[in-house]
């Protein structure tokens, strides 16, 4: 991927074919159905072969969404506070 600005305005380029789903909070819809589980049912029954990740801010979430087919489960908060300790200690 590489990027530029023009007119102030990133734009990304990608070297292969890249399909990117932006979800607010799952559970934030009337029903609270979880649409990154819908996502991940629909994927597998075309027998999507590419990867998936998903973002979870609650652990416990993350064996079921990797069961269901996501690659990579995203903690943002974990995930930039174990970064940041890396920072921190290097």
């Amino acid at each position: 991927m590489t990027s530029q600005t023009q007119n102030s305005s990133p734009i990304f380029r990608f070297n292969r074919p890249v399909g990117l789903s932006a979800i607010l909070d799952p559970r934030a819809g009337v029903t609270h159905h979880d649409t990154r589980l819908s996502l991940l049912h629909a994927l597998g029954e075309v027998n999507y072969e590419g990867k998936v990740a998903v973002v979870s801010h609650r652990m416990d979430e993350h064996q079921e969404l990797r069961s269901l087919g996501a690659n990579l489960v995203l903690h943002p908060y974990s995930d930039a506070a174990d970064r940041a300790i890396e920072l921190l200690v290097s």
